[in-house]
Parts: C-alpha cells; structure tokens; sequence
C-alpha cells in the first residue's frame, strides 16, 4: 500500500496563501506585517486618539455626579418707571454650571471627533493608493492638535477655541481625503 498523498493546504483557490510563521498576520491583500513604516504610523495615530478617547470617557464616568441640577430660586419684582409695582415673581432658575463633569463632557466630544476624523483619514488612505510622508505628517499635525484641543476643552468654554481648531483639523483631514486617491508619486 502506498502512503496518502500529501495535500498543500498552503494555497487555497483564490485567497492568499497562508503564512507558516506564527508571528505575522495576513491581511486581506494577501501581504504581510505593514509595508512600509508610514502605514504603521498613521495607525498607531488613529489607535493613540482612540485610547484618548477611551480615557476621557474613564475619566468623566468618575467625576460624572447625578445629571439632575438643582434649581436656585429667584425671586424679582421689577419696576417700571410711573406705574407701581404690583406683582413679585417667584421663578426657578437653572444657572449654567461650569463643573468638572461638564469639562469633560466637551473633552469626551473633542477626542470622540478627533478619533473619526483620524480613523476615516487612515482608512481612506489606506483603501487609496497607500501613505506618503506628506500623508503622515499631516495626519500626526491634525492628532496634535485634537489633543491640544482636548487639553483646552478641560480649561476653558470658548466657542473661538472650537472655530480655530476646527479650521485647522477639518481642512487637513479634507487634503488627506484628496491625497489617498492620487495618482503614485513617491
């Protein structure tokens, strides 16, 4: 009797052959690990905002109290000039509160845009023609400003913190949006 033919599972039709080594993962183009160092940067971005994110999140579950507010009451009686005054009003007031739960609130939404908008830059790229050095750079600029403005949202409730921020990520975002499906100049 001769011995069963040895089958090579390897190669399995159309999809990619399967790699031997343990230590390194196929991806669904059949390539191995990163290509180059730039592709692995742009996700090391998209997964270093992610985690910003997650720890906003942590942070504000902490300081995060009841989200009932206390009503202050206010009690006025306005005059108006030649007529008497007749009625005094009694009104419940709900006064802004500027807490560290609120702080946090804005932070949670600054990293949460932050990330969607680094992720969908990183997977645009990464569906187009791949990263470029410019890519990359621009991506890191676009993460260290979403920090700044995460970190800025925790001190201050401006609206032109917002605007400037936006101004600077959003347009960045948009040229990396453009630059993934170029054509191949390295």
């Amino acid at each position: 009797m001769s011995p069963a033919p040895q089958v090579d599972n390897t190669n399995i039709g159309p999809l990619p052959p399967i790699s031997r080594n343990p230590y390194t993962s196929s991806s669904f183009l059949g390539g191995t690990q990163f290509e180059n160092g730039k592709q692995k940067s742009l996700w090391i971005a998209t997964y270093t905002s992610m985690l910003l994110w997650m720890l906003m999140l942590l942070i504000l579950y902490m300081v995060a109290g009841s989200r009932k507010r206390q009503p202050a009451t206010m009690t006025s009686a306005r005059p108006v000039e030649g007529r008497p005054m007749t009625e005094v009003t009694t009104v419940e007031v709900y006064e802004k509160q500027n807490t560290m739960a609120d702080r946090f609130r804005r932070a949670v939404r600054a990293a949460r845009l932050n990330f969607i908008l680094i992720f969908s830059a990183t997977v645009i790229t990464a569906l187009g023609y791949g990263p470029t050095g410019g890519t990359v750079a621009m991506t890191w600029v676009a993460f260290a400003v979403g920090c700044l403005w995460v970190l800025a949202e925790l001190f201050t409730d401006s609206h032109w913190l917002r605007l400037i921020c936006s101004l600077i990520i959003f347009p960045l975002v948009a040229i990396i949006y453009g630059l993934a499906f170029r054509s191949r100049i390295d």
